[in-house]
Formats: structure tokens, C-alpha cells, sequence
């Protein structure tokens, strides 16, 4: 899953103006520049002069005259497992960030060009997640022949060349760490390779999921009409849900995270009807012959449940009641959505099947058990001997009132990191923590956890869900805990606690244990409340031994 090319700043390339058709690969002067690989650049030394010169005209006619950072870099020759792009970079337009793919051919490559913007658009971007922001350029001989600007909602063609140099009008010189977004492209990928594994049933399944499979294909087998798998977060129930309907033909996949799936690029399976978001027509594709899968089932209406079942040869419910956050999710467990089914739509209790998915392949057991302790409802008395054994050296967690010290570990984290926050929570378009600004992320920004150029927003919890990272990040903001005869909960502390329902409640501290669960390496919680800080940190002293 390696990623490979050259990464020259501004400043570099302006050093090869002049002197760029003298430049001697064989000098070994190339193996000084910094980049993930830099094996492949020596394959491409025919091109290398022509993609110097091609920035050179755009660093005269665009880059230049908008005060473009001297630091700003490129990647040249950028070699991953689905295209191969002779330059690429990011560009800030108007304060969006644009992936900018740069293709250089001479006269006899014309047609190449044509055909490689289509690839671009129709599989590669896609399956980089650069499809909602992106400018290709095409350049023949030295002289600007096409371009594509994209955004969300919109799509332009341009030919002229003054139009062209328009659409950098207001580019700024806000510089994107193009080696964190790139290496993101290994994750990226790395969940792409998980897909294609499965589909050509080469993926090496932990035994968990192993048995799960075994289980639901065994009941299916049996004549059981609704098959309810339940696990928490990180336990490979979406590993579960793809086996399937790679596996049958006649299964029909209902999609209720699109922040993850668009990420696995299914446009063919929801083209052709196999693949679905909208319920309505999920449940109307279904025939007796069908298997209805639903991933993330406890955002499903209980209703349509019982609709699928009426339709379908049976229906694979995977799900989490501790993910139930928003309104309308189902915080019943599996035996209490099974109840439920029975009592509530007369379904026979022998057409029901139930099966937990207990181990996590995200960490240890250890980390699992702490992380689950830190966010449920116990009380703080008599816990010290809940979580016995040392969480070990591979995860570190902790909670600080201190807004500088979060950022300071921010800032200075390992690996892939984000901040995360409760939802609903801050309105405004930007909060400050520690006298620094971010951005809060909204909903165009669905890739929000698996893209760094977002290092300066903040995500809530519907950009965690279904996502992995290495840090998680989690600034518990206007934030309390309230005490129940059932346990403590935490709340909004925008809402009256005494007035709101154990089922609100419980659905708030949900979110606390999706964000508490993001990150593989570790945990680092920023509370503002007393309280709240107090009641984590008793738990994280005694929980650590």
C-alpha cells in the first residue's frame, strides 16, 4: 500500500528554471529530495523536464502574482495503487482546500490526456476521496489545453486560458501539509484493500468474525427469518456486512453511515439496485428470495424491520445500542429487540436469531474494557477493581482542564489525530481552545476522519462514527454529569438535566463512548467541568494499574 514521488517546494523548483534540460539523474543529486519513494523518479526523467516547465508557467501566471508560498510543495510523480499522476498539490480557493492534479503530455498523447481525466473523475479520484473538491490540468507541448475545476456542486470545463487563470482569483497562500493528506491516502486505500480483499475472497478474517459469518450463514441456512448482531464499536460488524454481499447474489445491502461507505466506492452497486441509502426503496427492491443486511441498524425504525421481514427470505440486523445517539436510533439491546419484534409485530419467536460480537480488533482487552468503564454509568465507588490489569504500553490515556496542555499533545501527537466534540454542541462556524481557532466541521465535510488538511477543524460525533484514528482527540465542551438511580450520565449542560429522559441521556453518553472509542493508540479528553474531569480521572487512576 505504499505511496511514492518527490516532494519539491516552490522555492526548489524555481532553483531548476534555466537549467532544467542539463539536469543529469546520474549525478545521484535527486536521492536528496525529500518524498515517500523516490525509486520511481529516476523511470520518469523524461518527463521531469517537462513538468518543471509547465510549473514554471503556472508559478508566472498564477502562483507567483497570488503571493504562493516559496514553501509550498508538490508532489512529482505521485505513484499510488490506482493511478499514477505526474504532479500533484493542494490549493486553497475561497478557504476550500483543492486537490490539484497536474498531467503533462506532448502532441502525440492527446488522446491519452482525454482518457486519463476520464479515469481520474470516474475511478481514481473516487477512490482517493478527492471527488468533491478537485482542479485536473492538462498541459500539451508547454502550452495550457484543458481543465476541470469540481466542486460539490459543480462541474466546469475550461478551455480558454484567461478563464483558466480566473479560477485562481482568490487563491491563498494557506499552506496544507501535503505529507500528512498523502499518507492519508494509505488509509484510504489500506480500507479500499480491505474491500477488494473480500470481494475476491482473499482476506484473512479474525476468528470472531469468522464465527459471526459461520453463524448467520447457518441460521440463514435454517430458515431464521431475522438474524440481530450486535457488537461494539471496532468488533468488524461492517467487515461482516461486505462478506455477505460480496459472497450472495441475492443480497441487498441498506447503507445507514455514508460518511464510510462512500469511502469504499460502491457507484456500481447503487447504479444496478444491489446497494442502497434511502430505506424506502431498500425495503421496496426486496423479494422472498432476497437477504436484507443492514449495517448500523440501531439508526433503523422498528417498523421497517418488520416491513423487511415481510418481504425478504431473511434480514442480517448489525448493530450497537451504545452507538445510539441520535433521535429515532434504537438503544434496545439484541435480546430487547427481539422481545420487541415478538411482542410488538407478531413475529415467532423461532424466526429470531441473536449472537453478540464481543472482542474488538481495534486494541486489546484491557484498553476495551477501560475505555468501556470510563464512559458507562457506574459509580465511582467500588471500582477500583473493575479494570485489574495494566493496559500496557501500545495505549495511553488521560483528561486535563489545562486548554494548553490538550493542544500542546495535540500539536505534538505521533501518527493520525483528530478533535473531536459532542453534537449538538457549538453553533458557531469556529471555537477557540486555548486562544487558537478552528473551524467546526459540517456536513460537507463527510471525510472529516480520514483526511489531515482538516488538522484545524473540529469534528462532532457524526463524523466519528465508523471511523478509526490513531489519537482521538475529545474536547467535552459545556459538558456535565448528572446522577440517576440508574448510574451517572453525561448531558449538554445547555439543557436542565432534572428535565431530561433517561433515554435522552443515555443517548448523549453514547456519543461520549463513540468518541472515547476513535482512536487506536490513545485517548485525551479536555473536560471544562469540574465534575466531569474529577469523575474520568478517578476512573482512568484506577483503571490504569
Amino acid at each position: 500500500m505504499d505511496i511514492k514521488g518527490a516532494i519539491f517546494n516552490l522555492d526548489t523548483i524555481r532553483s531548476l528554471y534555466g537549467i532544467i534540460d542539463q539536469f543529469n539523474f546520474s549525478d545521484g543529486f535527486i536521492n536528496g529530495v525529500d518524498g515517500f519513494n523516490l525509486s520511481p523518479l529516476n523511470k520518469f526523467k523524461d518527463e521531469f523536464p517537462g513538468v518543471i516547465k509547465t510549473l514554471e508557467w503556472l508559478d508566472v501566471n498564477v502562483f507567483s502574482l497570488k503571493s504562493l508560498s516559496g514553501k509550498h510543495e508538490f508532489v512529482i510523480h505521485f505513484e499510488n495503487d490506482v493511478a499514477e499522476m505526474d504532479c500533484v498539490t493542494f490549493l486553497t480557493i475561497n478557504d476550500t482546500p483543492y486537490f490539484v492534479d497536474i498531467e503533462v503530455k506532448d502532441t502525440e498523447h492527446i488522446d491519452q490526456l482525454e482518457e486519463q481525466f476520464e479515469e481520474r473523475e470516474n475511478n481514481s479520484l473516487p477512490q482517493l476521496n478527492f471527488s468533491e473538491n478537485y482542479i485536473l490540468i492538462g498541459f500539451l507541448n508547454g502550452s495550457f489545453e484543458k481543465a476541470v475545476v469540481k466542486t460539490k456542486d459543480k462541474r466546469q470545463v475550461i478551455l480558454d486560458v484567461n478563464d483558466f487563470k480566473g479560477v485562481f482569483s482568490h487563491l491563498s497562500n494557506k499552506m496544507i501539509d501535503i505529507k500528512l493528506v498523502l499518507k492519508d491516502v494509505e488509509g484510504i486505500l489500506k480500507i479500499q484493500d480491505v474491500k477488494n480483499k473480500i470481494a475476491s475472497k482473499e482476506f484473512k478474517y479474525y476468528s470472531a468474525t469468522k464465527d459471526a459469518l459461520d453463524s448467520i450463514e447457518a441460521n440463514i441456512r435454517n430458515g431464521k427469518k431475522i438474524l440481530i448482531v450486535y457488537g461494539n464499536a471496532g468488533c468488524g460488524k461492517t467487515v461482516v456486512a461486505l462478506s455477505l454481499f460480496y459472497k450472495y447474489k441475492n443480497i441487498k445491502l441498506l447503507v445507514l453511515n455514508k460518511n464510510l461507505y462512500s469511502v469504499l466506492s460502491l457507484r456500481q452497486f447503487y447504479e444496478n439496485g444491489t446497494c442502497f441509502f434511502g430505506t424506502n426503496q431498500f425495503i421496496d427492491s426486496l423479494s422472498s428470495e432476497s437477504v436484507a443486511v443492514v449495517d448500523e441498524c440501531q439508526r433503523l425504525n422498528h417498523y421497517d424491520i418488520s416491513r423487511m421481514a415481510s418481504k425478504a427470505k431473511a434480514v442480517v440486523l448489525l448493530g450497537d445500542y451504545n452507538q445510539a445517539f441520535a433521535y429515532g436510533d434504537s438503544l434496545l439491546t439484541e435480546e430487547e429487540l427481539k422481545q420487541m419484534l415478538i411482542t410488538q409485530y407478531s413475529i415467532s419467536e423461532d424466526d429470531i436469531s441473536t449472537k453478540r460480537m464481543k472482542k474488538t480488533a481495534r486494541y486489546n482487552s484491557r484498553v476495551n474494557r477501560l475505555l468501556e468503564v470510563l464512559h458507562n454509568n457506574s459509580p465511582i465507588n467500588g471500582y477500583a477493581n473493575e479494570v485489574k490489569d495494566k493496559v500496557g504500553e501500545e495505549y495511553s490515556v488521560d483528561v486535563t482542564m489545562s486548554e494548553r496542555e490538550f493542544i500542546d499533545k495535540y500539536e505534538g501527537s505521533n501518527g493520525f489525530s483528530k478533535i473531536y466534540t459532542t453534537y449538538p454542541n457549538d453553533t458557531s462556524e469556529y471555537i477557540y481552545i486555548a486562544g487558537q481557532k478552528y473551524r467546526v466541521a459540517g456536513k460537507d465535510n463527510a471525510s472529516f476522519s480520514i483526511e489531515n488538511y482538516y488538522s484545524t477543524f473540529v469534528g462532532n460525533t457524526y463524523h466519528a462514527i465508523s471511523f478509526d484514528v490513531d489519537n482521538s482527540f475529545v474536547v467535552l465542551k459545556n459538558v456535565g454529569i448528572t446522577k440517576r438511580s440508574e448510574g451517572f450520565f453525561f448531558y449538554n449542560k445547555k439543557d436542565d438535566p432534572n428535565k431530561l429522559s433517561i433515554e435522552h441521556l443515555k443517548k448523549f453518553s453514547n456519543q461520549i463512548n463513540i468518541l472515547f472509542t476513535r482512536g487506536r493508540k490513545s485517548l485525551h479528553i479536555l473536560a471544562d467541568d469540574f465534575y466531569v474531569y474529577s469523575y474520568l480521572n478517578f476512573k482512568i487512576k484506577r483503571g490504569i494499574r
